[in-house]
């Protein structure tokens, strides 16, 4: 074949590439996100006291500026895209099991409460609370009180400290006993 031929041909396999990367990534990236927030984790019956008992937490949008993480802001490691990814369909996985199997067995939640820092990651509350390390002028009482959390030799996780964060009252809500939710959006 002729240079120009080959020139051709190599211009539009490169470009092919690059529109099937750049798709592949739009559609992955849609995906991501349509399965992280609160709509689309509270769609099992499973749920419902981890929803009720978010909705009236600070993270779940009580605050002043109505801010909400959702599900996968604290639920899934944010250290590197990569590992985000793995957790993100491991976590699927258990949670698509787990749904199967509470048809039969119902979940002991509360005792699985005790394992938290399997379902939280570190990576994930310095992701939006960085500020604690890197800017404490901003709340200096704050980063004084996690001094010892940045400190070299610590081995403490943010769950061990902040054991009930992102669901307000959850031992009331697994049980039955909580107040009904009440939000910023009624």
């Amino acid at each position: 074949m002729k240079k120009r031929t080959w020139l051709l041909l190599g211009s539009g396999g490169v470009l092919l590439l690059a529109g099937l990367a750049s798709g592949s990534w739009m559609v992955t990236e849609t995906a991501l996100q349509a399965t992280s927030d609160r709509e689309f984790c509270s769609s099992c019956h499973t749920m419902d006291a981890f929803v009720a008992s978010y909705d009236q937490d600070v993270h779940g949008g009580q605050n002043p500026q109505g801010l909400r993480a959702d599900c996968a802001d604290c639920h899934l490691p944010h250290d590197s895209p990569a590992n985000y990814f793995v957790q993100k369909g491991l976590f699927g996985l258990k949670a698509g099991w787990g749904q199967v199997v509470s048809l039969v067995f119902e979940p002991d939640w509360v005792t699985s409460l005790e394992q938290r820092n399997d379902f939280l990651y570190d990576s994930a509350c310095l992701n939006c609370h960085a500020a604690l390390e890197h800017a404490p002028e901003q709340s200096p009482a704050a980063a004084f009180g996690h001094r010892t959390y940045f400190a070299p030799d610590n081995a403490l996780s943010c769950a061990d400290c902040h054991p009930h964060v992102g669901h307000k009252d959850l031992r009331a809500h697994l049980a039955g006993d909580a107040l009904p939710t009440t939000t910023n959006e009624e």
